[in-house]
């Protein structure tokens, strides 16, 4: 059989339209973090079904991939973290589902969300205490930095721009 340069090159373009160009994996972040306000994590997969069952609360959430692969408990990779505070998660998850479909709108989270939609999942944690959030978030960012956020702590920001020049 000969080799068939045009499958190949499609295949290459096709494999390289999920490539994630920026993800860092760093023990030293994830040691740092130190936050103290405890989370209770719930997860929903991602579509229009599962709007109600979010909560009408203030908190944290994050995007989160998984492959759904023979069932393996490792495989999920968290892709962009953010904060609902001075809007309900509910609010938040339903711009997300608006956001998905919009002609215009944050590319790199229009990307993440119709790429993964079939393995995106939405995990979120309440936070009573509205004035811990905004920390929660930059502590989550830091430790994680989820390859799809756009804005981080300016200390990290800087390290970033480094390592990505």
């Amino acid at each position: 059989m000969a080799y068939d340069f045009a499958a190949s090159l499609a295949s290459e373009q096709t494999l390289g339209s999920y490539l994630v160009k920026r993800f860092i994996l760093s023990p030293d972040q994830w040691s740092g973090y130190a936050n103290p306000t405890p989370l209770n994590w719930i997860c929903v997969k991602f579509n229009a079904a599962n709007a109600a069952s979010v909560p009408s609360s203030n908190g944290v959430y994050t995007f989160v991939v998984n492959p759904g692969i023979c069932q393996h408990p490792a495989t999920q990779y968290p892709l962009y973290i953010g904060r609902a505070r001075g809007i309900s998660l509910r609010d938040r998850y339903r711009g997300y589902l608006r956001e998905k479909v919009a002609d215009k709108g944050r590319p790199p989270i229009q990307s993440m969300l119709n790429k993964w939609s079939d393995h995106l999942w939405f995990y979120y944690a309440v936070v009573p205490d509205i004035t811990a959030i905004d920390d929660l978030e930059s502590d989550l960012l830091t430790a994680f930095l989820p390859p799809f956020n756009q804005s981080f702590p300016a200390e990290i920001l800087t390290i970033l721009k480094g390592v990505f020049q």
